[in-house]
């Protein structure tokens, strides 16, 4: 599902998304390392950095994905991310 047209910002997005692999029993460490390897700007400055997540159900383990978008490496929010 689409993310960033359901948050504030990033930052509210990063909040929730550990708190769903907890839920379903996975480690969020990776992807907190993931964000702290990429990021260049504060996450209340934008949303749209995540894209997308999606949690499969199958027999022995839930797997999670989460897409990043590709201008995440800018060194500031593409404009049509950036908070008004």
């Amino acid at each position: 599902m689409p993310l960033w047209p359901y948050a504030d910002s990033d930052a509210v997005i990063c909040d929730r998304v550990p708190h769903a692999l907890t839920e379903t029993g996975l480690p969020h460490g990776p992807y907190l390392a993931m964000l702290d390897q990429v990021l260049r700007y504060l996450l209340e400055l934008a949303r749209g950095i995540h894209i997308q997540a999606s949690l499969r159900t199958q027999p022995g383990l839930p797997r999670v994905t989460v897409c990043r978008s590709s201008e995440l490496c800018d060194r500031l929010p593409p404009v049509r991310y950036q908070q008004e």
